[in-house]
């Protein structure tokens, strides 16, 4: 019996994902060491990344066990018949789990299942996973992120959602989101738009808590970098993917941002400023190989690594990030290191929830204010504004990580004793 199953728990394929286990499973070892903690992957156990992330667990010295998840279905990776032999099993399966149909002897009950149903808590990891979306609102899909939570619900076992994005939850699955989240014994969140939109919503009556992304937890400060004075160091992390990166954002949405992107960079380097673009995700590595000419004509480096800590560091290094991703600027924020926040409204709120969350609002745009003007007067300010923003960003972060993880610990443990 685990006293605490964490689902889901992510894979490798970039830095992000473990991020976000990192951050939860530093808490847990921190503060519940004397609790057993059972993590269901949203792979399947013979999965390449369920054995990259138990090697990456077991470098940090984490006494969890980690287990594959009930979900086979691969449509990318899977030939026509494997997708259909996977569908059935993953439909025979849940419909199992949900229904209790197997509630006499649980003889035939997933791994996931039996966790929860014998957890004294099921705690659904952190994320941006629970929304609606014209790219991700499939009810399948719902449904299959909610699975842990449903069956915890089935079966009568306490669950607790760990600091979320959420948004869109108007969509055509609304009644069973709002079902779920208020079944919950509390919901924390991720950034400051999705707590004052939670909390706006009348139907939903669980308490509510404002955090910060849990990576935050997990991130190790790197000693401060060798800054010079003379030229700065500006990193910059694209994003031309849909939310998910299951797609690229379409041509017509793509070019204008793309290009000011590009004479952005221009215009910095011709200021006598080093730039690198960072690879963390597969989208940024497709990005770069159509972009290559430009970077190679440009003297712009390319930084690739999928490991958390080797980005913190090299963004350690850095003076200034101007990034699309989420993860990318909690690295370089983490390091008090400046971040420019690029974002757009189908990716939700994260970028500018966590950017008004640590008093850096002003360091955001949106998809539609980008333009080579606004990033180079943004980095100017910045750049100047150097010593006060790391000051403010560190504060900030340990002011809200400190009250996130005390009121966690304290939550959790009044459902747990």
């Amino acid at each position: 019996m685990s006293d605490i199953t964490l689902s889901w728990g992510y894979g490798c394929r970039n830095a992000g994902d473990m991020a976000i286990n990192y951050g939860s499973l530093e808490f847990l070892n921190n503060n519940f060491q004397n609790k057993e903690v059972h993590i269901i992957s949203r792979y399947p156990q013979r999965h390449s990344q369920v054995t990259k992330a138990k090697n990456r667990l077991n470098e940090r010295e984490y006494d969890f066990e980690l287990s594959g998840g009930p979900i086979r279905y691969d449509p990318k990776n899977q030939s026509s018949v494997e997708r259909k032999y996977a569908l059935i099993s993953d439909i025979i399966r849940y419909t199992s789990d949900i229904l209790n149909l197997d509630s006499f002897n649980h003889q035939f009950e997933s791994k996931i299942a039996s966790s929860i149903r014998n957890s004294d808590l099921l705690l659904f990891n952190g994320g941006n996973l629970i929304h609606h979306s014209p790219h991700r609102g499939s009810l399948p899909y719902v449904l299959a992120i909610i699975y842990p939570l449903v069956v915890a619900q089935r079966n009568d076992t306490p669950y607790a959602l760990l600091p979320q994005t959420m948004f869109n939850l108007e969509g055509p699955y609304k009644s069973i989101l709002i079902s779920i989240l208020n079944g919950s014994e509390f919901i924390s969140t991720r950034d400051d738009r999705t707590y004052e939109y939670l909390i706006r919503k009348d139907s939903i009556t669980t308490p509510i808590y404002s955090g910060l992304d849990i990576g935050f937890v997990g991130c190790r400060q790197y000693s401060e970098s060798n800054k010079s004075s003379g030229r700065n160091h500006i990193a910059v992390v694209p994003r031309f993917s849909e939310l998910g990166d299951t797609g690229d954002i379409q041509e017509t949405e793509l070019s204008s941002v793309e290009t000011s992107l590009k004479q952005y960079i221009q215009r910095v380097i011709d200021d006598d400023n080093s730039v690198s673009v960072v690879v963390q995700t597969v989208s940024e590595r497709d990005w770069v190989n159509k972009n290559m000419t430009f970077l190679q004509e440009t003297g712009v480096d390319v930084f690739e690594s999928y490991d958390q800590e080797e980005l913190c560091s090299f963004y350690a290094e850095c003076d200034l990030l101007v990034t699309m991703r989420l993860h990318a600027g909690i690295f370089a924020l983490a390091q008090g290191t400046p971040a420019i926040g690029i974002y757009r409204d189908e990716w939700g709120p994260k970028i500018p929830g966590t950017w008004e969350a640590l008093d850096i609002s002003a360091y955001t745009k949106s998809w539609d204010e980008v333009s080579p003007n606004t990033l180079y007067d943004l980095s100017l300010s910045a750049l100047e504004q150097m010593n006060i923003l790391r000051e403010r960003i560190f504060e900030n972060i340990d002011e809200r990580t400190t009250g996130m993880t005390n009121r966690l610990e304290r939550e959790i443990r009044k459902i747990l004793d």
